[in-house]
């Protein structure tokens, strides 16, 4: 099981949540909770929009 407390961070009192989002998938939804090869934990995200200009981080 993931703790939680992985997964959110306050950073310069601004509530940060950890998310890996994946474009174009069929459906928006949220798949799962995993584990980075670094070691940290993501939440993992779909949605169906495709990135803007084709930039991953815009």
């Amino acid at each position: 099981m993931v703790a939680p407390s992985n997964l959110f961070y306050i950073v310069n009192d601004k509530f940060r949540v950890i998310v890996r989002l994946t474009p174009k998938a069929s459906q928006n939804s949220i798949v799962s909770l995993a584990h980075e090869t670094d070691g940290s934990v993501v939440i993992k995200t779909s949605v169906t929009a495709t990135p803007e200009a084709g930039k991953a981080n815009p």
